[in-house]
């Protein structure tokens, strides 16, 4: 059953605290219903400043495996 819900790779880049001279980066995964708040929930996650999305990929496979998402609890 589809819930309308996928896995979601957000790349994030922002500038961290401090005189850093170069980004900091995380990769973060996130479960959403599109790109779109895909983005936005990943961007929650990353506590720097001017945070922005450096790439993001929908998960359907991964080595060959189904990504199959199942709500718990």
């Amino acid at each position: 059953m589809d819930s309308g819900n996928h896995l979601y790779a957000v790349l994030l880049g922002g500038i961290s605290e401090g005189d850093d001279l170069m980004e900091a980066h995380r990769l973060e995964f996130v479960v959403a219903s599109s790109e779109k708040d895909a983005k936005g929930l990943a961007k929650e996650r990353f506590s720097v400043e001017k945070v922005h999305v450096d790439g993001i990929r929908r998960l359907e496979t991964v080595d060959g495996y189904a990504v199959i998402l199942e709500k718990i609890g």
